[in-house]
């Protein structure tokens, strides 16, 4: 998987670099949030944890996808710009293991 950034524009308002991208996949299905996430946090020197994947389009009958990324340089400015779906769809795993223990904690209390 090799990761192209095609245009990267910074927004001083969200405090974050707004990316479009293309994705060269040969011979490999279209790369998962996670992987993307971590190659462009590479390429862009910033964290994974701090870049959030908007969209990948495959491009039919090629092995290419584009896709729009968004780099934050605070993890608090991240948690108040995102919407809670774009988080959960990036981080899932994370949110799940925090919100059951959370649910788990506050039906003890009952």
């Amino acid at each position: 998987m090799d990761v192209d950034v095609v245009e990267k524009k910074f927004n001083p308002l969200l405090e974050r670099d707004e990316v479009e991208f293309t994705v060269s996949h040969e011979g490999e299905p279209t790369p998962d949030l996670a992987s993307i996430r971590k190659v462009l946090g590479a390429k862009l020197n910033s964290k994974a944890d701090l870049t959030v994947v908007d969209s990948v389009y495959s491009h039919f009958g090629s092995s290419t996808s584009s896709g729009f990324a968004k780099v934050y340089k605070k993890k608090e400015m991240l948690q108040k710009v995102e919407a809670k779906h774009v988080l959960t769809k990036n981080f899932g795993a994370e949110d799940k293991k925090e919100g059951g223990e959370a649910a788990k904690g506050s039906s003890e209390e009952k």
